[in-house]
């Protein structure tokens, strides 16, 4: 099976070793998971092995990839976005993925992006805890998220 994500990030090598080695009964398995995931049915994941949920998160990604395109936004956005799955595969010490739905909910929807140093993650404000008398935006408020990567 071919993993089209692998060409904008990099995994260990044993990873990549893994998911090319996939039996045909779990690749089968992997094409009927993806399209879960995409329609926000993490659940059917969260017993899987790990190798699993990379490989669906991986093909998952490429639907995205087509959005990202149709949307006139650069590969190389896409690129760093999705380099999130590197990044906490290699916090595992490459012994997993487990952040199957942060990247479901936020990259494969289309509402999380990467530049530079920052994550912008749009959403619909519904927090209960803010005082939004004290804000500058009420509750139901599209917003956006910034997150600060550290720089290396």
């Amino acid at each position: 099976m071919n993993y089209v994500l692998l060409d904008y990030i990099s995994l260990s090598e044993r990873f990549v070793d893994q998911l090319k080695n996939l039996d045909e009964k779990s690749q089968r398995q992997v094409l009927r998971l993806s399209k879960r995931y995409n329609k926000g049915k993490i659940f059917a994941l969260e017993r899987k092995d790990p190798i699993i949920k990379l490989a669906v998160a991986l093909k998952s990604a490429e639907r995205t990839l087509l959005k990202y395109r149709e949307a006139g936004i650069s590969e190389e956005i896409f690129k760093a976005t999705f380099d999130d799955i590197r990044i906490w595969c290699e916090n595992l010490e490459n012994r997993g993925w487990k952040n199957i739905g942060w990247i479901q909910q936020n990259h494969n929807q289309f509402e999380l992006f990467k530049i530079g140093r920052l994550q912008f993650q749009l959403y619909k404000c519904k927090s209960l805890h803010f005082d939004y008398s004290k804000l500058p935006f009420s509750r139901g408020s599209n917003v956006v998220n910034i997150h600060i990567y550290p720089s290396y």
